[in-house]
């Protein structure tokens, strides 16, 4: 399982967003995105379908980043 903060900046460099046209899309400052993907603060759960938007993904391929199949079966 990856934080949330470091798929946040895997994606956001992916798709060449600054932290700038993040922090903006988001309404919050570019100091808070650096925070978020550094782990130094938690990112809202409530900013994850507009920050998916604003990078051109699905929250689901936010989602299978996070938490990858392992294969397993449900228990």
């Amino acid at each position: 399982m990856k934080e949330l903060g470091a798929t946040l900046r895997h994606f956001r460099k992916q798709t060449g967003i600054t932290q700038r046209q993040l922090a903006e899309a988001l309404n919050v400052d570019p100091t808070t995105i650096s925070q978020y993907e550094n782990g130094r603060r938690s990112f809202p759960i409530d900013l994850l379908e507009p920050a998916c938007e604003c990078m051109g993904i699905s929250t689901r391929e936010f989602l299978d980043e996070v938490f990858p199949d392992t294969g397993e079966a449900p228990r």
